[in-house]
C-alpha cells in the first residue's frame, strides 16, 4: 500500500496502490481538510435543501419535515442496503481517514439516485417548482471517431454540469488508481477530493473511457446498484465494449441513466441508456456520439419531462456539440474539443449567451478532454464554474509522475 501526491494549478493529483478500502483510506488521510470542506458536504444537505424548497402542498413545513424524515430514515437506508460489503467497508475506510461522518459520504454518495426517487415519489411539479434550471444535473459528451481528427487518433470530452458549484470545483481531484486485486485493470478517475468513484469521469489502462448522465424517468426502484458503483466497475474491469454493456445488464439500477463509453482499441463508441430494468445502446452515427439528458433511444417512452425549458436546452447542446464538431470534420485536435466545452454560442441565434441553450453552463463543474488510445488527458484547472472557460493540463498517464512538463498549462 502507497501513494504518491502532486498539486498542480489547484489541482489534487493522487496516486493509489492498494486495494479497493486502502485506496479510500489513502484519499481520505492526503486530503482531510479539502474533503471535510469540499462537495460531499454540500451533496449530504442538497436533497433536503431541495426539499425544503418545493412549491404547491410541499411549500407546508409539516409536510417537508415529513418527507425529510422520509428520506433520511426510509429511502436512503433501503437503498443503502444494496450496497455490497465491500462498498460499506470502503465508505467507512474513507470516512475514518477524512474524519468526516460515514452518513455524510452515504448520504452524499446517494444523492443523484436519491434525488430521481424522490423527484418521482414527490411529485415532480412540486419539488421542482420554482426551481432554477442551472440547479438541476445535467452533463454533455461527445466521442470522435479517428477518421474526424488531426492525428487520427479517437478524442472523447466531458462537461459535468451538476448544482454544488463552489466546493467541488475548488477542489478538483485526479485519482489515478492502481488496484492489487486480480482481473482488476489501473484507471484514472477525475472527481473532488473525498468523491471515491470512478463511476463518474474516468479512462482505464486498456483504453476505456467512461462518463455518466443523469436523467428523469416514470420508473424507479428502491432496489438495484447505485450508479456510482456500476461506473466503478466498468471502469475497472471492462477492457471493451461488450463486458462494459455486459456489467451494465448485470445489474439492475435505482434509476434512469447514460453511460458514454468509448473504446480506443476498437475505435467505437456506445451510449448505454438505462432504467432500473431496460436498457438500450447506440453506437458512433458517421463518426459522432454526441449525449446530453434525455434518451435518444426506445427508453424516450418512460422519461419524464421536468420542463420544456430544459428540454430545449439539451437540444441546443446536441446541436452545438455537432456544429462545432463537423465544422472541423477531418482536422479535430483536443484543443478543439477543449474549447468546445466553454462554448457559449447559441447554436439557432449565433448569439453568445451568458446561460440557456449553451454547451458551458453555470453548474459545469469538471470539463476533461480524454485520448484514450494515447493515454493522454486534458482537465480544467479553472477552479471555479464553468471549468470549460480555463485553461487545460495535458496529463500523460504513463510519465507524469516523473515528467513535469505538464505544469505548465495547456490553453
Amino acid at each position: 500500500m502507497n501513494f504518491d501526491y502532486r498539486q498542480l494549478k489547484g489541482t489534487h493529483f493522487l496516486r493509489l496502490n492498494g486495494s479497493h478500502t486502502e485506496r479510500a483510506k489513502m484519499h481520505g488521510q492526503i486530503l482531510k481538510s479539502p474533503i471535510q470542506n469540499g462537495a460531499l458536504p454540500a451533496l449530504a444537505k442538497k436533497n433536503e435543501w431541495i426539499i425544503r424548497r418545493a412549491g404547491g402542498a410541499f411549500a407546508w413545513r409539516p409536510l417537508q419535515n415529513v418527507a425529510v424524515n422520509f428520506y433520511h430514515h426510509l429511502l436512503l437506508p433501503l437503498m443503502a442496503n444494496s450496497l455490497l460489503p465491500g462498498d460499506r467497508e470502503l465508505i467507512l475506510a474513507l470516512a475514518e481517514a477524512a474524519e468526516i461522518p460515514y452518513k455524510t459520504i452515504s448520504r452524499a454518495l446517494f444523492q443523484a439516485d436519491g434525488l430521481m426517487l424522490l423527484s418521482r415519489l414527490s411529485i415532480m411539479k412540486y419539488l421542482f417548482k420554482d426551481f432554477p434550471a442551472q440547479e438541476l444535473p445535467g452533463c454533455s459528451s461527445a466521442v470522435v471517431h479517428p477518421s474526424l481528427t488531426h492525428a487520427g487518433k479517437m478524442l472523447v470530452s466531458r462537461n459535468q454540469d451538476y448544482p454544488v458549484t463552489g466546493p467541488w470545483e475548488r477542489e478538483s481531484t485526479v485519482i489515478f488508481h492502481q488496484p492489487t486485486e486480480a482481473g482488476e485493470i489501473p484507471h484514472v478517475s477525475v472527481v473532488s477530493a473525498g468523491l471515491h468513484t470512478a463511476g463518474l469521469t474516468s479512462m482505464n489502462q486498456e483504453g476505456l473511457t467512461v462518463a455518466a448522465h443523469a436523467h428523469f424517468g416514470r420508473d424507479v426502484s428502491i432496489r438495484g446498484m447505485p450508479v456510482f458503483v456500476l461506473g466503478g466497475l466498468i471502469a475497472s474491469q471492462a477492457k471493451n465494449l461488450g463486458e462494459a454493456v455486459d456489467i451494465v445488464r448485470r445489474h439492475n439500477r435505482y434509476a434512469n441513466w447514460t453511460f458514454v463509453v468509448s473504446s480506443a482499441k476498437e475505435q467505437n463508441a456506445m451510449a448505454v441508456e438505462m432504467g432500473p430494468k431496460k436498457m438500450a445502446t447506440r453506437f458512433l452515427d458517421e463518426g459522432l456520439l454526441t449525449h446530453t439528458n434525455f434518451f435518444h433511444t426506445e427508453m424516450q417512452e418512460k422519461e419524464a419531462l421536468i420542463c420544456g425549458g430544459r428540454y430545449h436546452d439539451d437540444q441546443a447542446r446536441i446541436c452545438r456539440m455537432r456544429q462545432v464538431l463537423l465544422a472541423h470534420k477531418g482536422q479535430i485536435t483536443p484543443a478543439t474539443m477543449s474549447s468546445m466545452l466553454g462554448d457559449h454560442v447559441d447554436p439557432w441565434t449565433g448569439e453568445e449567451r451568458v446561460m440557456g441553450n449553451t454547451l458551458s453552463v453555470m453548474a459545469t463543474v469538471k470539463s476533461v478532454v480524454f485520448s484514450p488510445g494515447e493515454q493522454i488527458f486534458y482537465v480544467s484547472t479553472r477552479g471555479s464554474s464553468p471549468m470549460g472557460l480555463g485553461d487545460f493540463l495535458k496529463i500523460d498517464v504513463n510519465s507524469f509522475w516523473t515528467d513535469r512538463t505538464s505544469e505548465e498549462a495547456w490553453p
